[in-house]
């Protein structure tokens, strides 16, 4: 916050921060109900346990336990706090990752959010946020707000936030198995479909380069492999991509525990008709007894029912769960199976629905990303807090 001055000179005087926020922010409120340490109000720290715990000074482990009842049990308050210290930063640098990918420099060193230090102390840290609210508000009336101390005390809340969903990402169920099992998954598909007869499909681009025949009937089109797969909760590096999966949190008020398209397995066929006779397979041979889950058709030129999505590439999207063995808990013999039903997104393009995709920029991965950042922006850095530290500087 030192340069603070420095960088919003920069800044204001190229750009307009309106520009950076919705008209319509009414969103805003159902998010921060379900995210309160990103609430621009600072309720977290007036409430009254928070309060209490403050008042019984340094000895005070409500904040420690916390963390450590709900992530990092029988561990000392020392451990508890370092690992929540770095699952904070990992937060908070995801978040900075977005900004750096969608803004330019000047507008990146102004939001950036700055990493947590060591030592730390859970108690002298939500003290801190505590006094700054306290100091901002000196006055009673709003217009009175010091909207530096203030922006302090909610940098404090929002690093708690981040850090708070890092873990709950961590130890999720849903999270842990679509990377365990992941092989497996795509194991299950191959024995479903008898992948066979790979062979040159004649077209010059590296997603549809071959062609393979398939129990279904239906010739599937692909790269190396037959079907595209991919872990979305993964980064191109291989790591957790914390802020999709936060973004995603936020704007579908999700859980990970409710997300179903951690994995996602990707089929392309020659045309509609093929595409119908696949999903005839999924319907008659997978699936025989139910519907195909959250099913969607999505045309060329129209809206997905996704509010973030991009216009339309033609495609059909499908949750698939299929029976994945694991290790028996009940049993000692490890060769003693159970089954997970692991939920895997399924999507089904058609060569045109793949050509849309890959030659309209409307469509590109990019701009779907840039869209859903810009809705996701103001529920980390809210306009009332920003745009009033602008106008008083």
């Amino acid at each position: 916050m030192e340069n603070l001055k420095t960088l919003l000179n920069i800044y204001f005087s190229m750009k307009d921060i309106n520009l950076l926020y919705p008209e319509d922010t009414s969103y805003l409120k159902s998010i921060w109900e379900k995210h309160p340490f990103f609430d621009p109000s600072l309720y977290q720290i007036r409430k009254k346990d928070v309060v209490n715990a403050l008042e019984e000074g340094p000895k005070s482990v409500y904040f420690i336990n916390q963390v450590r009842n709900s992530f990092i049990p029988l561990k000392d308050n020392s451990v508890v706090q370092k690992k929540f210290v770095d699952a904070m930063n990992r937060g908070i640098n995801s978040i900075n990752q977005l900004l750096r990918q969608f803004f330019d420099n000047e507008t990146y060193e102004f939001f950036k959010i700055e990493n947590i230090g060591l030592p730390f102390n859970f108690y002298l840290f939500m003290k801190e946020a505590r006094d700054d609210f306290i100091l901002s508000r000196n006055a009673k009336r709003p217009t009175n707000i010091d909207y530096v101390k203030f922006l302090k005390s909610y940098d404090k809340l929002r690093a708690f936030g981040l850090g708070y969903r890092v873990l709950m990402i961590d130890e999720s169920p849903e999270v842990l198995n679509a990377i365990r099992h992941h092989q497996l998954i795509l194991n299950w598909f191959e024995e479903q479909f008898g992948f066979m007869n790979k062979r040159s499909s004649g077209i010059n681009e590296e997603n549809v380069l071959n062609i393979w025949d398939s129990k279904s009937g239906v010739n599937i089109y692909g790269g190396e492999k037959p079907i595209n797969s991919r872990l979305k909760i993964l980064d191109h590096k291989g790591k957790l991509s914390y802020s999709s999966l936060i973004m995603k949190m936020l704007l579908k008020g999700q859980f990970p525990d409710s997300m179903n398209d951690h994995t996602g397995i990707e089929f392309i066929v020659e045309n509609d008709e093929e595409r119908e006779k696949l999903i005839r397979y999924f319907r008659k041979e997978i699936r025989a007894m139910e519907r195909l889950e959250n099913f969607k058709i999505i045309k060329s030129g129209e809206l997905s029912d996704n509010i973030h999505s991009s216009i339309g590439y033609d495609s059909v999207k499908f949750i698939l769960r299929p029976p994945i063995p694991t290790p028996n808990a009940k049993s000692s013999d490890l060769t003693d199976l159970s089954f997970e039903r692991i939920p895997v997104e399924i999507q089904i393009l058609t060569l045109e629905g793949h050509k849309q995709r890959m030659n309209n920029p409307e469509v590109e991965h990019r701009a779907y990303k840039e869209r859903q950042f810009m809705k996701f922006f103001p529920a980390l850095f809210p306009k009332e807090i920003y745009s009033n530290i602008m106008e008083k500087n």
